[in-house]
């Protein structure tokens, strides 16, 4: 399974129906990253570097705690971006 870190936590793939490719953690490092960015107006707006964007968000699917949402061009891989997502601070660990 793929993993994710970002603010020094862990982030798991998860399966979704919706398009896009998303990532969620209930590591406690995640969620305090996650309020931080939401007390200064960050979280849950898309962001965006070249042509990928991101939404950091306070809630995830059913079950997780903070999600990490991307929407990659059709052209493109999230292993492919992964200069775009070091611009957020985001690693691909596997």
């Amino acid at each position: 399974m793929q993993n994710e870190r970002f603010a020094g936590a862990m982030f798991t793939l998860k399966d979704t129906t919706d398009g896009m490719i998303t990532y969620v953690s209930d590591d406690t490092a995640a969620t305090c990253s996650v309020a931080m960015l939401e007390s200064i107006g960050l979280a849950g707006k898309w962001q965006q570097a070249g042509s990928l964007k991101l939404s950091i968000q306070n809630s995830g699917p059913a079950g997780a705690a903070v999600s990490l949402r991307f929407l990659v061009p059709p052209d493109q891989t999230i292993q492919g971006s992964a200069s775009a997502l070091q611009t957020w601070g985001i690693e691909l660990t596997s």
